[in-house]
């Protein structure tokens, strides 16, 4: 039996609780604008152990960037993407010029269906992007090794999987070129804020595209900590129960080709690598609550058989930034969500339209084409994991899988 609904009290699907020290060193960052975004760029780059860093405005200029680069080493056009994905990829790739082609992905794993990747290899694609969500950590090295063979480039999207790892090495950092996201509501969430990670092969020619871009960091950047205060706020459950109820609710973020808002060339500010420098600092700590929640909640889940939980990749060590699963039926995948979000947990349709289907005018094709998207986009949900969890709502949780 479901419980009485709380009052002033849901969680956010995914959130990082601030802490003073995060203000504290954004502030700080603004007196010591160049040491800031030194010292963060050196702790990026001994936890990713890349050999280069680039720090950018957001997780999709740094896609852009790094596209521009890679263009200057090829004149193929075409770029390989998930067709169920964020869609900002679609608009990164066309930002930068190029051909965004759609590949489908397998509901069993989240990635790219391997199968319908060496159907479209041809001599036109510059690079194929695997994405890691949710962050899981997949498993690239076929990718790469076909890479080499038709000589196009493996760009990782780990933008919602930073510290996540396979065989003990951050995702990111396996291909020719990586990202990650500082945005709100990732694993890192400097407000806004990308961070670019390379070979040395692929390093110069990406500096290049920053180089000729023009971009500039704000100096005085007081927006983005105000931006982050107001982020703790509204991630906080209380706060996060009237955004439920209010138009500011994030479910269709994203999910019209038309409202995403432009790629914007920018640099990291100072302030945002101080609050990301407090961030990381504490990062473990945030990863061992999200991976004993979710591994509570997919020991949970498992106990019901019309639930199917992503494979995790032998030698995968994912962060959990939210618990994806598929609901088997439309219907009940519907009608969970509005259990789960009537009793004040987290849940979230992710993206309910897949890129076909959204970008329908940029690459046009047959929705029957790509099933396995299809299937996530109407059937996939997420649950949080982050540290707001609490014991009544892992018991709300069971109770509205066992009502369905």
């Amino acid at each position: 039996m479901l419980a009485r609904n709380r009052l002033f009290r849901h969680l956010p699907p995914t959130a990082v609780p601030v802490a003073g020290s995060d203000v504290w060193h954004g502030l700080a960052a603004i007196l010591e604008q160049q040491s800031a975004l030194d010292q963060f760029r050196s702790m990026l780059m001994e936890r990713t152990g890349s050999p280069r860093c680039c720090l950018v405005s957001s997780g999709r200029a740094a896609l852009t960037i790094i596209l521009l680069g890679l263009k200057r080493l090829s004149g193929r056009t075409q770029v390989i993407l998930p067709a169920y994905a964020c869609p900002t990829v679609v608009q990164s790739v066309l930002k930068a010029g190029l051909e965004p082609v759609l590949c489908d992905v397998s509901p069993q794993t989240l990635d790219l269906d391997r199968a319908a990747v060496k159907r479209l290899i041809n001599r036109e694609v510059l690079a194929v992007v695997p994405v890691h969500l949710y962050g899981w950590a997949q498993d690239v090295r076929d990718l790469i090794t076909m890479g080499e063979e038709y000589g196009f480039y493996v760009v990782e999207d780990a933008a919602q999987s930073f510290g996540a790892t396979f065989q003990d090495r951050m995702v990111g950092t396996w291909g020719d070129a990586g990202f990650y996201s500082l945005g709100r509501g990732k694993c890192v969430p400097a407000g806004h804020g990308g961070v670019i990670v390379s070979q040395e092969r692929c390093a110069p020619v990406i500096s290049k595209a920053i180089e000729d871009s023009g971009i500039q960091a704000a100096r005085w950047d007081i927006a983005s900590l105000l931006l982050f205060m107001v982020y703790g706020l509204v991630t906080h459950p209380v706060g996060w129960w009237f955004v439920a109820r209010t138009p500011l609710n994030p479910n269709d973020a994203g999910m019209d080709a038309e409202t995403l808002p432009p790629i914007d060339l920018g640099r990291l500010s100072a302030t945002q690598a101080g609050i990301g420098m407090s961030i990381l600092a504490r990062l473990d700590q945030i990863l061992a609550v999200r991976r004993d929640n979710a591994r509570r909640l997919m020991a949970q889940l498992a106990e019901f058989d019309f639930v199917n939980l992503p494979e995790i990749a032998p030698g995968a060590e994912p962060v959990f930034l939210r618990v994806p699963f598929v609901v088997e039926g439309e219907e009940r995948t519907n009608r969970l969500f509005d259990l789960l979000s009537r009793e004040g947990i987290g849940v979230s349709r992710s993206y309910w339209r897949t890129l076909p289907d959204l970008f329908s005018s940029v690459v046009p094709s047959d929705e029957q084409d790509y099933p396995g998207a299809a299937c996530l986009a109407n059937c996939l949900l997420t649950l949080p994991t982050h540290a707001y969890l609490k014991e009544e709502d892992f018991a709300r949780i069971g109770s509205a899988f066992h009502a369905v």
